[in-house]
């Protein structure tokens, strides 16, 4: 149910996180690649300040800054606060829940902010917290479960069905454990082609991501990536192009 909203359409972020995080790691890189080839879009530097603060920034392929963001994860793990600025759209989104009361608050070309409020009877996933959802989630996965959730789109003002279960990985990945992201709704999975996700099956980090990433184009379009992250005590990565 939306309430008190005074909200125009602004782009469309991100239909999923790609952002990898643990209270544990200190410093994570993702490199983001056109689907199929090795052309470098962006990277996604992601860096803990305490088990519960870490900072997101996202950088051109020639290492300018393209956007940032600080992530808050003390009340709910799987809906973090959010403030996040694109510098390239000059837009500012700040995201708060309480009393299971979601509030987004966006601001573009130095324009007043507009306000829209979120309530969802079911569990609410933000961001990041897709990847501790996934962690949480784990044993059901490994069950063969399929786990429904809801996931925030703050530019379309609401919250989509999404689901999520195991799928086969790649031959000769035995190391790592594949899932699949989906819509519920079938009009909605019309729109919006599969995630898939690769974690590695002992440390539960996210390897590797396909699909719709967080950060829009210089249009403020949608697009799609493949995602492949580097962990400081590992080289571990795939090869760009390779088929999930």
């Amino acid at each position: 149910m939306l309430t008190k909203t005074r909200w125009r359409a602004l782009p469309c972020c991100i239909l999923l996180v790609a952002s990898a995080q643990s209270a544990a790691t200190a410093y994570v890189v993702g490199t983001a690649y056109s689907p199929g080839s090795d052309q470098i879009l962006y990277t996604e530097s992601y860096t803990t300040d305490s088990a519960t603060q870490a900072q997101v920034k996202y950088n051109g392929a020639e290492g300018e800054l393209l956007a940032e963001k600080r992530l808050d994860f003390s009340h709910d793990r799987h809906a973090p606060d959010v403030i996040r600025k694109d510098y390239r759209l000059d837009l500012s989104l700040t995201i708060t829940t309480e009393d299971d009361i979601t509030t987004m608050r966006a601001k573009r070309n130095g324009e007043a902010p507009l306000d829209a409020t979120l309530e969802v009877d079911d569990k609410l996933v933000i961001d990041a917290g897709f990847d501790f959802f996934v962690q949480d989630q784990w044993r059901d996965l490994m069950a063969s479960k399929e786990i429904k959730f809801r996931y925030l789109l703050p530019a379309r003002k609401t919250a989509i069905k999404l689901k999520l279960k195991q799928r086969d990985c790649k031959a000769g990945h035995q190391q790592r454990v594949c899932f699949q992201v989906k819509a519920t709704n079938w009009f909605v999975a019309a729109l919006m082609p599969p995630i898939d996700l690769e974690y590695d099956k002992n440390s539960l980090r996210l390897l590797r991501f396909s699909g719709f990433g967080q950060l829009p184009d210089s249009n403020g379009k949608n697009q799609e990536v493949d995602i492949h992250y580097r962990y400081p005590d590992t080289e571990q990565e795939t090869e760009p192009g390779s088929t999930p």
